[in-house]
């Protein structure tokens, strides 16, 4: 019954692992492509609804600028973001307004997101509390 059960699972348990490889491709994005983006990541995170495997998801809201340079915060709802940010690691003890590349993925692997986000840079972070 085990070794039923775990040659089915078994092919399961790669296919998250499919868009880590594909992130390191650099073939998979033209760096012109980019499109900068701002993202407000709360402190606290959720745990993501209709995933297979469970995780937390961060909370964010989408952030622009106007013409003067103030911040306009497009819709003040947080939501899920089911994305990995590279080169972000989140701390629950902060917000924080974040500067990244989104790229459009020509050739997602099945199972992955078609968008790949890169942190750029910290533009606030406030603690928590």
């Amino acid at each position: 019954m085990y070794k039923i059960v775990a040659m089915i699972l078994m092919p399961l348990a790669g296919l998250g692992c499919s868009t880590v490889q594909q992130h390191n491709d650099p073939s998979a994005i033209n760096a012109s492509d980019g499109k900068t983006i701002y993202l407000e990541v709360a402190a606290h995170t959720q745990l993501c609804p209709g995933m297979a495997q469970q995780f937390e998801c961060l909370q964010v809201r989408e952030v622009s600028y106007d013409q003067q340079g103030h911040k306009v915060i497009k819709n003040p709802e947080w939501h899920n973001f089911y994305n990995e940010i590279e080169g972000y690691t989140h701390r629950p003890s902060e917000q924080a307004l974040l500067k990244l590349k989104m790229y459009e993925i020509a050739h997602p692997a099945a199972d992955g997101s078609s968008v790949r986000y890169v942190f750029d840079q910290y533009v606030e972070r406030k603690q928590s509390r």
